[in-house]
């Protein structure tokens, strides 16, 4: 009777534990380099240099790691030759708030460190989207990747 009433944990044990050691964990360049080929193909585009301030994020973990940072925060754009203002910065009335992916675990735990130093404000050097004409498009919707091929 032992026996029938621990095969099904054992059973569940193993399923859970395949799982977990199986799941694929991105990096931060793995993401960007696919984010490129997006915008090589024509599915996205992206803007440059932008102030962005956070006002809520959400940390997704997957699998017990974590998978990705969701940053809500408003952004300007910015002139990098210029002195950039953190402490008051001229955000625009009519700004909306934009929701910003960081994925690649590397990142991610970089991002999550500093919010945990409550550092709200960051600078996004570029930032994707998809195109209104994408079927993945949502409006305010942008992902942050680094790439020097793309200019």
């Amino acid at each position: 009777m032992k026996n029938k009433v621990m095969l099904p944990f054992i059973f569940c044990f193993l399923l859970l534990s395949f799982n977990i050691f199986s799941s694929e964990r991105i990096s931060f360049k793995d993401f960007s380099q696919e984010i490129e080929k997006n915008i090589k193909d024509g599915a996205m585009e992206y803007i440059k240099n932008q102030q962005c301030f956070v006002s809520y994020n959400n940390i997704v973990f997957k699998n017990f790691y974590i998978n990705h940072v969701k940053l809500y925060a408003t952004c300007i754009e910015i002139d990098p030759a210029k002195r950039i203002e953190w402490d008051y910065p001229k955000i625009p009335e009519n700004a909306e708030v934009k929701t910003i992916y960081i994925f690649g675990e590397d990142m991610a735990e970089k991002i999550r460190d500093d919010l945990k130093r409550k550092k709200m404000g960051f600078l996004f050097t570029k930032l994707a989207y998809y195109k209104t004409s994408h079927e993945k498009y949502k409006k305010n919707e942008y992902f942050y990747f680094e790439s020097s091929a793309v200019k």
